[in-house]
């Protein structure tokens, strides 16, 4: 609203703001210099075992720990809410919004497994049987302000004068705390049979989960099983079939019991060609996935309690890889389709997705070693929507490149995207 000008409308695809009647390049920086940031460091340690009892058994492990921390710092113009303009029509922005939101987080994990490989009759075993454990701590400690300010998006000053004392920061700060500690047991099993590969597991999770409050225990059991057919011309067809969940801490509000974990379900039926005697491999998928136990769409307030909200996501993707000589190409294509629990598209999710890359790796002479390479991602326009209030953002195209060298133990890259 308020995009108009003496000249008459502005396209619909104008980024427009407030009733300045001036259309404001997409690429305006609204943030502070000398406050926005995003710093982050990780440190991780992991090892790994693997121990062979004889031909048929053996034993595998790998556990790792990980700390990371991050600083993330943004400001922007306030948006105030449908029918209230956040730009006074001198190009004046009526709010700038302020977060300042440190995060830490601590990871252990550890798995081991058996590992059996045998036959009986003619079929060909590889059996996996194990545990594994992982606990993670994770600490967000953010501040949300909202202050008039001077900032003009026709004349920007970047003077860092606007930026909230850190005192300020620290009286509106919260503190959000979130535990999980998990075990898991696993069994799997992936029989041969002639050109005929199947393959079927099953596991058991055991999860408390906490947000330093209040703490709650779920378990879950899932499957997972799956088929594929090898083919002469190595075009081969595969049909899988999996399960998941995912904890949820709090409670249900009209039930007042423990919210149960979201569970997931996903079929998926596709192709992998890899021609004889090439250096070329190509997958098309078409996948079908239900998320439940969400919280309920607004269109079911009387509904016997806060879980049945239903999420569906399908669509297809297709993947190539192949080589020409030192020339190595990937390629990438999906087409989704979102549902959320009231009907609509998921936020931010573009329909259409493609990428491309390609490198040059010479194996022999006085380049080999040398790298380079380049490609393009693109994403296809989307849209959020909050209330009545609906966001849409315009597709991009982006482009990557690096130039590096392999020696005999480490290497050196230098990227570009």
């Amino acid at each position: 609203t308020g995009c108009a000008s003496d000249e008459g409308a502005i396209s619909e695809s104008a980024v427009c703001a407030g009733n300045i009647a001036q259309e404001v390049d997409p690429s305006l920086y609204v943030g502070e210099p000398g406050f926005n940031r995003y710093d982050t460091e990780s440190f991780s340690l992991t090892g790994f075992l693997e121990h062979r009892f004889n031909d048929v058994l053996g034993f595998e492990a790998t556990a790792r720990y990980r700390d990371n921390s991050a600083d993330y710092r943004q400001t922007w113009v306030s948006f105030l809410g449908a029918g209230n303009p956040r730009v006074l029509p001198d190009g004046t922005a009526i709010a700038r919004s302020w977060y300042d939101a440190p995060a830490s987080s601590d990871q252990f994990a550890i798995d081991g497994r058996f590992r059996a490989r045998f036959e009986t009759g003619p079929i060909r075993h590889e059996v996996l049987a194990g545990i594994n454990y992982q606990t993670v701590d994770t600490l967000l400690e953010a501040a949300f302000l909202s202050r008039p300010t001077a900032f003009n998006l026709l004349a920007p000053v970047y003077d860092g004068s606007e930026i909230p004392a850190q005192a300020d920061f620290d009286a509106a700060r919260g503190r959000s705390v979130n535990e999980i500690d998990s075990i898991g047991y696993y069994i799997n099993n992936q029989m041969e049979i002639g050109d005929l590969v199947l393959n079927a597991g099953v596991r058991f999770d055991d999860l408390e989960t906490g947000n330093g409050t209040t703490s709650q225990d779920d378990s879950a059991t899932s499957v997972s099983f799956g088929a594929l057919y090898r083919t002469p011309i190595g075009l081969n067809p595969y049909v899988s079939y999996a399960e998941s969940f995912q904890a949820v801490v709090g409670n249900d509000q009209v039930t007042n019991q423990p919210l149960l974990p979201q569970e997931g379900e996903q079929i998926e039926v596709g192709l992998k060609f890899q021609p004889p005697g090439t250096r070329t491999y190509v997958t098309l998928a078409y996948f079908d996935i239900e998320q439940s136990n969400l919280p309920n769409p607004a269109g079911l307030p009387n509904a016997p309690s806060q879980q049945e909200g239903v999420a569906r996501i399908d669509g297809f993707e297709l993947e190539a890889q192949t080589a020409i000589g030192d020339i190595y190409f990937d390629g990438a294509f999906s087409l989704l389709d979102t549902e959320d629990p009231s009907g609509l598209r998921f936020p931010s999710v573009p329909e259409v997705q493609g990428s491309a890359w390609a490198s040059w790796r010479p194996s022999q002479g006085a380049l080999a070693g040398f790298v380079l390479g380049g490609g393009v991602r693109y994403a296809e326009g989307n849209e959020s929507r909050s209330g009545a209030v609906v966001v849409e953002t315009d597709g991009y195209t982006v482009f990557d490149g690096l130039i590096g060298y392999n020696f005999d133990r480490y290497s050196i890259t230098l990227n570009a995207r």
